[in-house]
């Protein structure tokens, strides 16, 4: 206390040593909050590995498959599979179905299509 000043008076009411410390609270807190997030996300991950151990999670279901839930995605999926195989273009099945090209992508690479 002798170094910053006389008295605590002086001390409390120096405007450098006010900021020295509202920055470091400040950095306390946020370095506990990232451990705390940092914390959350490991359990949370630890939770996703268990589930997919049990079989529980598989993430979301694809919109358009082979089961998909809606009959009309179905349609399309089916529909997409036989122009694949007709040797159509992505960009051209993509416009007929109305549906984005990395779709097409992705139902070709998941059936070995060429």
């Amino acid at each position: 206390i002798d170094c910053l000043g006389r008295n605590y008076d002086e001390v409390v009411g120096n405007p450098l040593l006010d900021k020295f410390m509202k920055d470091l609270i400040i950095q306390i807190l946020a370095m506990v909050s990232e451990q705390e997030r940092n914390e959350s996300k490991r359990r949370q991950a630890q939770g996703i590995q268990v589930a997919k151990e049990k079989g529980v999670y598989k993430g979301r279901p694809l919109l358009y498959s082979p089961n998909a839930k809606d009959p009309q995605k179905r349609i399309i999926y089916h529909r997409v599979v036989e122009m694949l195989e007709e040797g159509q273009s992505i960009s051209k099945i993509a416009k007929e179905v109305n549906i984005t090209r990395q779709t097409i992508y992705r139902i070709k690479n998941d059936n070995d299509l060429i």
